[in-house]
């Protein structure tokens, strides 16, 4: 689908290029998949099921996620072959966060050599202490470092308010094809929904 930027009259007799809705409508999150997990292992978004290289960029949105594990992190990790194994050596990634609490108090966290993506730290496992929030990343078809920035709310351990932002990237160079969410120790619960954005037309 080609746009031909039409031009339009515009205001005060001026002259404008809109875009036609079929076209507003290509450049949209669009809806590709959704897991609900309930004592999971991991949660996993497989992007060969559909044309990976047809999307610059995904966004997974999560809700009411808990672990099981009173004080266990939440990490990402990448795959290149489907889905079938995830990387996990002691140096694939590096990651850095921000945090604030609702204390208040800040700091940050950070690794140049991880096994995963780590997005938070300190989750508490009661009741209503849970996540949200989203991750995006971006042309994970390039044969490039992966990249992720996050953005997310959670409880920690002594019930407190925090949000934490922060990136990581799979620091080889290689076509992901799929992403798995998991906890550092444990299983996890929730609600996830996997978007894309195409690229333009």
């Amino acid at each position: 689908m080609a746009w031909r930027k039409p031009l339009v009259f515009g205001v005060n007799g001026g002259l404008s290029q809109i875009p036609p809705a079929d076209y507003l409508a290509a450049q949209a999150w669009i809806p590709l998949a959704t897991a609900t997990a309930s004592g999971a292992s991991s949660v996993d978004f497989v992007l060969t099921s559909w044309t990976n290289s047809d999307f610059f960029a995904y966004r997974i949105v999560f809700a009411h996620v808990i672990v099981s594990v009173d004080g266990a992190a939440v990490w990402i990790r990448t795959s290149t072959d489907g889905g079938s194994t995830y990387d996990s050596g002691a140096s694939d990634y590096q990651w850095a966060f921000l945090y604030v609490l609702a204390t208040p108090t800040n700091g940050g966290l950070g690794s140049t050599a991880n096994s995963a993506i780590v997005i938070n730290n300190a989750q508490g496992n009661a009741a209503n202490e849970e996540m949200g929030g989203v991750i995006d990343f971006y042309e994970p078809s390039a044969a490039k470092f992966f990249m992720a920035t996050y953005d997310i709310l959670m409880r920690n351990t002594g019930g407190t308010l925090g949000r934490f932002a922060g990136s990581g990237q799979r620091i080889t160079a290689a076509d992901v094809d799929a992403v798995r969410i998991l906890p550092s120790s444990g299983t996890m619960s929730g609600e996830f929904r996997l978007y894309g954005l195409k690229n333009a037309v």
